[in-house]
């Protein structure tokens, strides 16, 4: 089966429970010893997989002494080797700083090894290859595995019918995989296995491991009955009515002639006389004749010549204005000029003040 793994998710859950469990551990203390990592935690396999990060730690350490210079195959030397080995086992000395770290990547192993076992069994043996994996090694290391405890003890198997007594790694996680697939009812649920951890800090499974939806073989609208299909409704042949035909009605022998229609004459309206209204003829006296302004944009003349011109008398206008009404009434006819005529003698009272300004003006201006 195929995982969706959110590594990320899976490393913060991981720093985020060291810190309080390594804070609520280490309050007196300044170091953690070997019988006290097997009790760590409520959750024994926990405490194995730090174990089990020690030890593979330690594998590597101990490869570090071999020397090109001595014989590591003689008996002696391996039994030696091997006593000393133990002898270390039972002294365990970690400080918080370097165990802070083992606690943080045994949470990231646990929970692969709960959710995504094919992952976790497939990342263990490509750390203990080099380039080969021996039986005993993988005999080792199954000691600190409970949760699926099946795969590497079929993979053991495996080797030992065989009649290998060490693999390469590529060979090694094809009998993972093989394990995996013939024993899928063995795989043991994630939720059941982690629930001791989530109690600590609660989370979700599907945080960390996303799993594909189960294929559908068949879809479920198949197995639903079909409905039963709804009956036509039965066809009543209607029979077509048969009208008796219309016999048309008999021509009279006789018409008789419309009458003819005579418009009535209209009277003739003759138009009435239209009385001629006559207009009594005023005698229009004579209008005298006014000496016109030089106007203020013609040239000066000479101040002997300003002098000498005269402004009509008020008199001579007064009687004008009086010769203007006769006039207009000679052109137009009956017309009522009544306010004309207050409006037009206003205006010729503003015209002539007006006059009388531009001349007073220019007489000033030929004085200076």
């Amino acid at each position: 089966m195929e995982y969706t793994v959110n590594q990320q998710n899976i490393q913060k859950y991981a720093e985020r429970l060291t810190n309080d469990l390594c804070r609520m551990f280490f309050v007196n203390k300044a170091f953690i010893s070997g019988p006290e990592i097997l009790s760590f935690n409520p959750v024994n396999q926990l405490n194995l997989l730090i174990v089990k990060n020690i030890f593979l730690n330690w594998q590597k350490e101990a490869l570090k002494l071999k020397s090109p210079y001595f014989d590591y195959e003689d008996e002696g030397v391996k039994q030696a080797l091997k006593t000393f080995m133990n002898k270390l086992s039972n002294h365990i000395k970690v400080y918080r700083y370097d165990f802070e770290p083992l606690v943080t990547k045994s949470i990231c192993d646990f929970i692969l090894l709960s959710a995504a076992p094919q992952d976790f069994f497939t990342k263990e043996v490509e750390a203990l290859a080099s380039p080969k994996v021996p039986v005993t090694l993988l005999k080792e290391f199954s000691k600190y595995i409970r949760v699926n405890k099946f795969v590497m003890e079929q993979v053991v198997a495996e080797i030992e019918a065989s009649g290998y007594t060490e693999t390469f790694g590529g060979e090694t996680i094809r009998f993972v995989m093989k394990s995996l697939n013939e024993n899928p009812d063995k795989i043991e649920a994630a939720d059941a296995a982690l629930k001791g951890l989530l109690e600590q800090l609660p989370a979700d499974v599907t945080d960390f491991v996303c799993m594909p939806k189960p294929l559908v073989t068949r879809p479920a609208f198949l197995d639903q009955p079909k409905p039963e299909p709804e009956k036509e409704p039965e066809y009543v042949p209607v029979t077509k009515p048969v009208f008796e035909k219309e016999e048309p009605a008999p021509e009279p022998f006789f018409v008789a002639p419309e009458p003819e229609i005579v418009p009535e004459p209209v009277a003739e309206i003759e138009p009435e006389p239209v009385a001629e209204i006559e207009v009594a003829s005023e005698p229009v006296a004579e209008v005298e004749e006014v000496v016109e302004v030089n106007s203020v944009w013609e040239e000066p003349a000479a101040e002997t010549e300003i002098e000498a011109i005269q402004v009509p008398s008020v008199e001579a206008q007064s009687e004008e204005r009086k010769l203007k009404p006769v006039v207009l009434h000679k052109i137009y006819g009956d017309v009522d000029f009544a306010g004309f005529e207050l409006g037009l003698d206003a205006f010729m009272r503003d015209l002539d003040h007006v006059d009388a300004k531009l001349f007073q003006a220019r007489h000033d201006v030929e004085r200076l």
